[in-house]
């Protein structure tokens, strides 16, 4: 079954508006959001034998992407750890906001960009 680029488009816009209202809710301290962030990006990015991404559908994976890593290679580039010894959590890690960004490939971010490198595992590759 074929289905319409506007469908496409629609379901695009869909996915931003998820992302969206996730990043908000995750910002008023529901982390466990980020499951839900993670599904999503998944539908817009990840591509297998048995899956099609929706960028992919739409012919937008040649496209460019902005992105914040800053070179580390691992969640340096987008996590610090934050310190409160008088907090129930004494350790929790936070999102680095920054104001620089380069643009890369979509494929390059999605596949080559980890989130956690540990013992020998990738883990954030497509």
């Amino acid at each position: 079954m074929k289905i319409s680029k506007d469908r496409l488009r629609y379901k695009l816009r869909e996915q931003i508006r998820f992302i969206e209202r996730s990043c908000k809710t995750f910002d008023q301290g529901e982390e466990d959001e980020a499951i839900r962030l993670a599904t999503t990006l998944r539908i817009l990015f990840h591509d297998t034998s048995k899956s099609t991404s929706l960028l992919k559908l739409l012919s937008l994976k040649n496209n460019g992407i902005l992105s914040s890593n800053r070179g580390h290679g691992d969640w340096q580039d987008y996590l610090k750890i934050e310190l409160d010894f008088e907090s129930s959590e004494p350790v929790k890690m936070r999102p680095i906001l920054g104001t620089k960004f380069h643009k890369t490939s979509i494929a390059n971010w999605w596949q080559k960009e980890s989130v956690l490198f540990t013992q020998g595992t990738s883990i954030g590759d497509a």
